[in-house]
């Protein structure tokens, strides 16, 4: 059988030992926050019939809840993004809606094309 003092010190290591790895594992998120490169990602969408650019079209990073909307050009800015993959989605009444994982990296433009929601 356990004395009290065995278990003490038996429930103080424990505690000390999840402190720790506690501590090293914030420790280790920190670092990546620190490290992470941020991009500017810029882009347009089209219909993916005419060609035409879509106005008033919410791009959205699904994995950070950023969302924006086009301008008269269809064109969009994300500022800050992190560099990797990232799930955009583009919704517009009138167009199918529309997802794709996109590496997103510095320098990276991209052109969406959105089709009608009456094409098949």
């Amino acid at each position: 059988m356990f004395s009290f003092k065995k278990m003490a010190i038996l429930s103080l290591t424990t505690a000390l030992l999840l402190s720790l790895s506690f501590s090293i594992s914030s420790a280790q998120t920190k670092k990546r926050t620190e490290d992470t490169e941020w991009c500017e990602l810029n882009g347009r969408v089209l219909n993916a019939k005419t060609g035409e650019a879509i106005s008033e079209a919410k791009v959205q990073i699904v994995d950070s809840e950023k969302n924006v909307k086009t301008d008269e050009d269809g064109r969009f800015t994300f500022e800050k993004v992190s560099e990797g993959k990232h799930m955009l989605k583009i919704e517009k009444e009138g167009y199918r809606k529309w997802a794709k994982i996109i590496n997103v990296r510095e320098g990276l433009r991209v052109v969406l094309s959105v089709k009608p929601e009456s094409e098949q």
